[in-house]
């Protein structure tokens, strides 16, 4: 590597040549820097392996995790907390030696730490040191309790909380304690919500739901002006939910009633047939099904009207029922219950659609609805792609995969 060098006069007139090293150390620490990324992201990737590897059954993760974060990083304690305090002592998994740190409740014998409950109650990861910005209060436990550091991190997936990791230590938090908790956060959020959906598909009984959702709702600020319709929430991105709408109103009423609602980002018109205009409108979340799909439920049904918006809902029998309806009132506050059952499924004649993916329902339930089927067509693939907001030739592929899967269900004896 060439060097390159500054000329400096002494004051006997002689020129010492000075080899200039300033780049090479900044080339130097970049490269240490860079090794040391790879190296956390490693053991990153390698601490969730273990996790996932050693968790054969869903409900020893939660004990799997806190005792990874203290037997293997050095973490002083770690416990996930349940976010409405459903298990005993609001806890679901605990490892380690808080010192106290967690102490207990004079009015309901429970045990809570700050920064737990302030991490599920904002939706926001909490961080407090002894010697950074941390309230007195806190401060003065963590050294109360011999403690460094301590650090909440809310589990949420779909915009559902699950609770709270924490984690406490006995020396300050480094870069990669950090992003190992944060890591191990995600992880244990989406394999809560996984856990919910598996236990959708395989349970033999349901809870069957009639939600009526009044007030300004996006479907019935639509209906007002189009009258009663019924929709089907496709599965869309992070970003945006697409509904097909099927109604009476013609396409020129539905895309001007679509202009004078805010809350729809994009319309167009799917197909029309028999007198039914089938058209799409897309929102921000969230919606009624992704909080639904968040807690392991799948949409029966939704019919709009000026005033209200009726839903039907399945969910796993040991779904918290309570807690759904608070979510869902959170967004629309005038919701109400209209009736709960249970009811059996009979699993020795399983339904056919109960193995599709998200997406491949999405394809199927699209094709159906846009007249895919139908002779003539009411939509071909292309126009049905766009409902989806996939390509073509995505779509047939998921198309594709339903029919064989339904079809082998269905003949199967």
């Amino acid at each position: 590597m060439p060097t390159e060098t500054v000329g400096k006069p002494t004051y006997n007139g002689r020129i010492v040549l000075l080899t200039e090293i300033t780049e090479q150390k900044h080339r130097q620490a970049s490269l240490e820097l860079a090794r040391a990324r790879v190296e956390r992201d490693r053991d990153i990737k390698a601490a969730i392996q273990q996790l996932l590897v050693s968790t054969t059954i869903d409900r020893n993760m939660s004990a799997n995790i806190c005792q990874l974060l203290v037997e293997e990083h050095g973490f002083a304690s770690a416990w996930i907390v349940s976010p409405d305090g459903s298990e005993p002592d609001h806890l679901t998994a605990q490892h380690g030696v808080d010192s106290g740190f967690r102490f207990e409740s004079v009015t309901d014998g429970n045990r809570y730490d700050p920064a737990t409950s302030e991490a599920i109650e904002s939706g926001h990861p909490v961080l407090y040191e002894r010697d950074g910005s941390a309230p007195e209060k806190i401060t003065d436990l963590l050294a109360q309790c011999d403690l460094e550091a301590v650090y909440s991190i809310p589990l949420v997936h779909s915009s559902i909380s699950f609770g709270a990791l924490t984690a406490v230590t006995t020396s300050p938090l480094t870069v990669l304690e950090l992003t190992l908790l944060e890591e191990f956060a995600d992880a244990l959020a989406f394999k809560y919500h996984l856990h919910r959906q598996h236990e959708a598909l395989t349970t033999d009984r349901v809870i069957h739901i009639e939600l009526q959702i009044g007030g300004d709702h996006v479907l019935s600020k639509l209906a007002v002006a189009v009258g009663p319709y019924t929709a089907h929430e496709l599965v869309g991105t992070d970003e945006t939910i697409p509904y097909l709408i099927e109604s009476d109103a013609d396409a020129d009423n539905l895309s001007a009633a679509a202009e004078s609602v805010s809350e729809i980002d994009t319309y167009d018109v799917v197909a029309e047939r028999d007198g039914t205009t089938v058209f799409r409108i897309t929102v921000k979340p969230p919606t009624i099904g992704t909080i639904v799909r968040a807690y392991g439920g799948s949409i029966q049904s939704i019919r709009a009207e000026p005033a209200s918006v009726a839903v039907t809902i399945q969910f796993p029998p040991r779904t918290p029922i309570a807690e759904v309806a608070t979510a869902v009132q959170a967004e629309w506050p005038e919701t109400a219950t209209r009736s709960r059952q249970n009811r059996s499924i009979d699993v020795e004649r399983p339904s056919p659609f109960s193995t599709l993916t998200e997406k491949q329902e999405n394809a199927l339930r699209a094709a159906v609805v846009a007249g895919f089927f139908d002779r003539p067509q009411g939509a071909n693939a292309g126009e049905v792609a766009d409902a989806i907001g996939v390509s073509r030739s995505t779509f047939l592929h998921h198309l594709r995969a339903a029919e064989r899967k339904v079809f082998s269900e269905a003949f199967d004896e």
